[in-house]
């Protein structure tokens, strides 16, 4: 064995694309060998993945080496992964004829009807953000702070807004959100991203990112009436759900046929019946994205960023 050569020596793929590699082994004399055991490595796993066929996965925005070898011999590839545009704005999975109960574009706090609060914690909490390519009301966003030395089980603050009654028994929302690039999950998988409230705290249901250390990460939804059910993804994939990029998250509740639907991105993702939603209706929603449960400290400076929330009923 005298040489490995991959191929291609350079690609590009956006984030959850895959790019196929191949190594070709040659002697000293160039000619090609075949049937030889090759082995393939990613020189930073949290970017990209690699089979044992070569077929890399991308995970995470940034470059890594992708490395083929074979009986002492190796050959190298570069593999960038670029973050992928945001989707088209607009909430496409809104039922035609639903009445709006917000459409707030998050340019203030304690406005518009949404109500906040500081709980106390490291770091600045919750405040606003000045984020250039946010996807629908640029610049100014909604920012939650997990600095270095943060604790799990709390949220930076919470932005809630109370729903006027009678209260729906079906409701639309939809929000976009920004996990920061690195993340660091809770020891537990919760990284808790919204709540519905029907029935009043702790009465509700939590849309969460679902992944420990550096993931990888995917959507999960959990209700709270009377007692804890985790949904999964159960139609398609939001895994690996993509850290530093904009997500259109949206959700479709309904008393009748107990419906729980949920997109990311534009895809439907979880897609359930037969939810027992307490009697009384929804009548909160509410940001206080909460990381984790009980133990585990940041290690890091993390943020959620959230832009645009829209709320309607029949």
């Amino acid at each position: 064995m005298a040489s490995v050569v991959v191929s291609p020596t350079t690609a590009s793929v956006g984030v959850g694309g895959t790019q196929q590699f191949t190594a070709t082994l040659r002697d000293a004399s160039g000619n090609v060998l075949t049937g030889r055991a090759t082995s393939w490595t990613s020189s930073v796993q949290s970017i990209a993945t690699v089979s044992a066929g070569g077929l890399v996965t991308a995970l995470l925005a940034g470059t890594t080496t992708i490395t083929a070898t074979s009986e002492g011999q190796s050959g190298t590839a570069t593999m960038t992964v670029t973050v992928l545009p945001p989707p088209s704005t607009g909430w496409p999975h809104e039922p035609a004829g639903y009445r709006v109960i917000t459409d707030y574009d998050m340019h203030a706090l304690n406005d518009g009807g949404w109500l906040n609060s500081y709980p106390s914690q490291l770091g600045s909490g919750i405040s606003l953000a000045s984020v250039a390519g946010a996807p629908a009301s640029a610049p100014t966003v909604w920012q939650f702070a997990y600095p270095a030395g943060y604790s799990g089980g709390s949220a930076p603050g919470t932005e809630y807004y109370p729903i006027s009654a009678p209260y729906p028994t079906a409701l639309y929302v939809g929000f976009w959100w920004k996990p920061s690039n690195p993340w660091q999950g809770h020891s537990s998988g919760v990284n808790k991203l919204m709540f519905v409230y029907a029935g009043g705290p702790p009465a509700g249901l939590i849309i969460k990112m679902l992944g420990t250390g550096s993931g990888p990460f995917r959507t999960q939804v959990t209700t709270e009436f009377g007692t804890t059910t985790n949904w999964n993804e159960n139609v398609g994939s939001s895994s690996p759900l993509a850290l530093g990029q904009w997500h259109r998250i949206e959700m479709f509740l309904n008393y009748a046929g107990g419906v729980l639907q949920w997109w990311v991105d534009g895809v439907l993702i979880g897609s359930y019946t037969g939810i027992g939603y307490p009697n009384s209706g929804f009548n909160q929603l509410e940001f206080s994205p909460t990381w984790g449960g009980v133990g585990d400290t940041k290690s890091e400076t993390d943020y959620y960023w959230y832009d645009q929330v829209r709320a309607s009923r029949p």
